[in-house]
């Protein structure tokens, strides 16, 4: 079916026979290979001198180590038999990329993590990758069902794409531990951060009951995270909103000696905290 370059020699995959190592000359079969003879394998990823990934179109990875094969249980093998394995490719020591028939394309380290994936909604042309290659400029080159795609492997960004709307034009963000809350005209949302090797993913985005509509800004003080809000200023809670100004329209809240100065769009407003709970004292 298919030939991968290994340490010197190739390995081949016999259809519903298993794997064999070419050494230019004869085909010898590799012992316990024939666990593959029920699928495609579409990647052979050398590691080590000694130990392999095997990758296959249905069944995820496979790890090749001191001549046995282990099924590579991991959010990136589940991935790949979920959306059909097309393609991989080590990048360096701890950086792999897989392509998809269904979709697109993930990065994850040598733990099975991932820690990015791009398909059509967030940059692809679409979520068919045909081939994989690593240039000279350490970028990634994907060939596609149609068109190309490049990815710049030292970019320091992760974009994210919304391309149903919901989410609508972005005006504040703040990040709270492994929270980020996204303020924008249609209201307030929340994603959970999760960082891996340096990489962002942003995962759940969900709207916070009662904050549709405008949200202008977001500032943290004294562990409280206040909403600067089209109808007032709000503190965000756990489930929800506690509104706490009804000054419409607040665009910027700062901190003044252990006060929180507010400006909205007619005049100055000032909260100050009475026990443990933040309230409006005056305009």
């Amino acid at each position: 079916l298919f030939m991968f370059p290994v340490n010197n020699e190739f390995l081949v995959q016999g259809l519903s026979e298993g794997l064999y190592r070419f050494n230019g000359e004869t085909f010898t079969f590799v012992p316990g290979s024939e666990i593959f003879n029920r699928t495609k394998v579409h990647a052979i990823i050398p590691q080590t001198r000694n130990s392999l990934f095997i990758c296959t179109d249905r069944m995820g990875l496979f790890t090749y180590t001191d001549g046995k094969f282990k099924h590579f249980d991991s959010e990136i093998s589940t991935f790949l038999s979920d959306y059909t394995c097309n393609g991989g490719i080590q990048l360096n020591d701890t950086l792999f990329a897989f392509g998809t028939i269904l979709n697109g394309i993930a990065f994850c380290n040598n733990k099975g993590q991932i820690t990015r994936h791009y398909n059509y909604s967030n940059g692809l042309k679409n979520n068919t990758v045909l081939s994989m290659y690593r240039d000279y400029y350490n970028g990634l080159w994907v060939g596609l069902d149609e068109g190309a795609g490049y990815f710049g492997l030292e970019n320091p960004f992760t974009p994210y794409f919304n391309p149903s709307g919901t989410l609508g034009t972005v005006y504040a963000v703040l990040r709270d531990q492994n929270k980020l809350y996204i303020g924008t005209n249609h209201g307030l949302f929340v994603a959970n951060v999760l960082e891996i090797n340096n990489s962002y993913n942003f995962s759940n985005i969900r709207m916070i009951p009662g904050s549709q509509e405008q949200v202008w800004t977001l500032t943290k003080f004294d562990n409280n995270i206040f909403c600067g809000h089209n109808n007032g200023t709000y503190l965000v809670k756990d489930n929800g909103l506690e509104k706490i100004s009804d000054v419409t329209g607040c665009w910027t809240i700062q901190p003044s000696a252990g006060r929180l100065v507010e400006g909205p769009s007619t005049r100055l407003v000032m909260l100050h905290k009475q026990g443990n709970t933040w309230r409006l004292h005056h305009r």
